[in-house]
């Protein structure tokens, strides 16, 4: 990929620097959203249907051993319940986290959980992303029409939007 190590660590300081700058970005935007312009986390009527009706599809829970959920999801995988699927195992999750005492720096509300997690998957993506551009580019990767290019992909307003707000397309 690259030729000596001097590049491997610019690259490797690019993907931290993205990352941090990425979580900053979320966090202002989601501060922006919420308390600035007043949008409510029940804004979008998909939203209101997942936080409503995770519980009516549990085709994965952790009361099920990984044999069972593998079968659930494949039985599933075409049924497009699989966002509610995840909102399901939050839920299971943070009904064992609030429920242990010692953990109580851990209790949250079920709501900032999934956000946590649409979050969490936001940040990965842009590193699949960044990984992606990296490898496609390798040379010129660090050319400014470029980096442009791949800054305006990453920091796109409309996946924060939907990254801050309870819907699948996060």
């Amino acid at each position: 990929m690259f030729h000596n190590k001097n590049e491997n660590f610019k690259k490797f300081i690019f993907f931290i620097f993205i990352t941090i700058l990425s979580a900053i970005y979320i966090y202002f935007f989601l501060y922006f959203e919420r308390r600035i312009i007043g949008i409510s986390p029940q804004y979008h009527p998909d939203s209101v249907y997942y936080f409503e009706s995770f519980s009516n599809y549990k085709n994965l829970t952790f009361k099920q051993s990984l044999f069972n959920n593998i079968k659930h999801f494949f039985d599933h995988f075409f049924s497009n319940t699989f966002y509610l699927s995840i909102i399901n195992l939050i839920y299971e999750l943070h009904a064992q986290v609030t429920s242990i005492k010692s953990l109580s720096f851990f209790h949250n509300t079920f709501y900032r959980y999934v956000i946590s997690f649409n979050i969490f998957f936001h940040l990965i993506l842009n590193l699949l992303i960044l990984n992606y551009y990296f490898k496609q580019l390798k040379s010129s990767a660090f050319d400014h029409k470029n980096l442009l290019f791949l800054l305006i992909i990453l920091f796109l307003p409309f996946r924060c939007h939907l990254t801050v707000n309870i819907l699948k397309d996060s």
